[in-house]
């Protein structure tokens, strides 16, 4: 994943989320503050890679299989420090 990173690939990550009594980061998302994974962040700073949110939400019906992908500006490295 780092290789991928330095080398200017893509690679995604599902930062909201942290597992039970793992240390998160408090950081500005999308306008609020909200607790990211702190391998994320460090992922982030250490490759210097740009963060792009991205929201993905299904669409009711549920069973129709439509889903909605919002892309938001990238995140300046310097909010994450």
């Amino acid at each position: 994943m780092l290789r991928r990173l330095k080398e200017g690939g893509l690679v995604a990550f599902y930062i909201d989320f942290r597992f039970p009594n793992s240390q998160g980061v408090m950081a500005p998302l999308l306008g609020k503050s909200v607790m990211l994974s702190r391998s994320a962040v460090a992922i982030a700073m250490r490759t210097e890679s740009t963060v792009v949110p991205i929201v993905i939400g299904r669409q009711a019906p549920w069973s129709s299989g439509v889903v909605d992908v919002q892309f938001f500006p990238p995140l300046p490295l310097d909010d994450l420090r």
